[in-house]
């Protein structure tokens, strides 16, 4: 259970209302979600996601003081709290483990659960760029994974870019994968580096239309 400081914390921070990955609810929007790069690790039964994003000013218009009282405020952070919503299905049932770190002070962020995903403040320093990292583990019994892409749009501008990475052990093989990678090469996979393949999907000024959805099966001996 949170203790009951970090729900103060979010109700006094609740400045800007985002759904991630990802939108900003006000047209003004003094924050780009600039890039991100996801890894999923499948493992059979279950798969192990690790997204770092990326989020900075839109321009010099961001820094403008939030009251005649306050002019400093245009140096203070902007706070925010971010709503991090993951598929949730028969298929696809709520991750069983789930670590979010700021990158920029190596410190653990407390969350909040909810049905169908997490809550976390982010803290994004003038004139810097925020660095986030959410890791998660969910089960797969179906050999399906899908990963929330399409909420990007609700920023209303694209992604500077977009790296994707997949790692499928050698007794799987890849059924599907959407959106389409790039290339394929050998490598270490899974929590104990066993072999198999790795895909790699890149993408600038990216504007997804659909999830990033992959598909598996056993090889047959």
């Amino acid at each position: 259970m949170m203790p009951l400081s970090f729900f103060k914390f979010l109700r006094s921070r609740f400045i800007f209302s985002l759904v991630f990955p990802l939108f900003l609810s006000l047209h003004a929007q003094p924050l780009q979600f600039a890039r991100e790069r996801i890894e999923v690790e499948v493992l059979g039964e279950a798969c192990v996601l690790t997204g770092t994003y990326y989020f900075c000013e839109t321009g010099p218009a961001a820094r403008q003081p939030l009251s005649v009282e306050r002019p400093d405020s245009a140096n203070f952070p902007f706070n925010i709290t971010l709503y991090y919503p993951f598929v949730v299905t028969p298929e696809l049932p709520f991750p069983d483990s789930i670590q979010v770190t700021d990158l920029r002070s190596g410190r653990p962020v407390q969350f909040i659960e909810s049905a169908r995903g997490v809550y976390f403040p982010v803290s994004v320093p003038p004139p810097d760029t925020a660095i986030y990292r959410v890791r998660y583990r969910q089960k797969t019994p179906s050999a399906k994974m899908e990963y929330i892409l399409t909420s990007t749009q609700k920023w209303n501008r694209p992604l500077q870019s977009a790296d994707f990475i997949i790692r499928i052990p050698q007794q799987y093989q890849l059924i599907s994968l959407s959106p389409a990678f790039d290339r394929a090469a050998p490598g270490s996979t899974g929590e104990k580096n066993a072999p198999g393949m790795i895909y790699f999907i890149h993408r600038e000024n990216f504007m997804p239309q659909s999830n990033l959805t992959i598909q598996w099966e056993r090889k047959t001996p």
